[in-house]
């Protein structure tokens, strides 16, 4: 290969590597508005948002509407404090902020998957057509504590005290889960990690970037839920909540073409 065609290949690669790649060690910071006014004055900027949620889950039993290894699940979640890991500090949010002043976010989420369990460990794959998968973010101005009332089954949403209104939604929810309990009273011994799109309804809360990021990761930590054909069961844990972008098509297109400069640079040579 001469050394123009070598150059060349070096060149494609880089490229390709450059737009391909995407940093995994932090996280993307953000500005939000508690106030939901889109006043840079009471921007806080971080680059997690975490909590807690509560977690109803319908398993399946080839009658209940459900297939046998699948399951159907109903989450809500609600902010307790908002994180910037590169200043380590953290502001309380929502019924935890020290000035009572009422501004919570919260999610309501439906989602369903397969699992497969082998003796003590179950693990979870999130995403199927079994029953669409979406969230609906939330503000409310109310003082009162959260309280999320329980479904009936992991196809309901739950309900809620705190009112507001929807400020964001996502789709597409999938990932994973792994718990390894011995027993149904075991806690934290399962964790998760899943993606969905994201679109905020406008910036008055998610000011920056803007346009704000399309893609949100959630990882956590949950209490036994052991699987049962055709059984109900309730569980709870922690969730932090990141943001980032998924590739538009136009730089999906770059790493194409990337890829096919390759290929005509390694066929010019023979």
């Amino acid at each position: 290969m001469s050394n123009i065609n070598k150059s060349l290949l070096s060149l494609a690669l880089a490229a390709c590597l450059a737009i391909a790649s995407t940093p995994t060690m932090a996280y993307s910071t953000f500005s939000i508005d508690q106030s939901n006014s889109n006043n840079s004055s009471n921007a806080t900027i971080a680059d997690r948002l975490t909590g807690n949620y509560f977690e109803t889950i319908t398993f399946g039993n080839g009658t209940n509407g459900i297939a046998i290894g699948a399951f159907k699940s109903s989450v809500a979640w609600d902010l307790g404090q908002i994180i910037n890991d590169t200043t380590n500090t953290n502001t309380p949010a929502g019924w935890n902020h020290p000035t009572g002043n009422g501004e919570q976010l919260y999610a309501l989420s439906l989602f369903s998957g397969t699992f497969i369990t082998t003796g003590p460990t179950t693990i979870f794959t999130i995403g199927s057509s079994t029953q669409a998968s979406f969230f609906n973010l939330y503000y409310s101005t109310s003082t009162a504590l959260p309280s999320f009332s329980n479904t009936t089954n992991g196809g309901n949403f739950y309900t809620t005290n705190l009112g507001g209104i929807l400020i964001g939604s996502g789709s597409n929810i999938i990932g994973s889960g792994t718990e390894t309990c011995t027993s149904a009273s075991q806690p934290g011994c399962g964790h998760f990690s899943i993606s969905s799109t994201f679109l905020p309804i406008n910036n008055n809360y998610f000011m920056l970037p803007s346009p704000f990021y399309n893609t949100e990761y959630n990882g956590g930590q949950f209490n036994a839920v052991i699987p049962v054909a055709g059984a109900t069961l309730k569980t709870n844990g922690s969730l932090d909540v990141t943001f980032g972008n998924i590739p538009e098509p136009a730089s999906l297109a770059l790493v194409g073409f990337g890829l096919l400069g390759l290929g005509f640079v390694r066929r010019k040579q023979h």
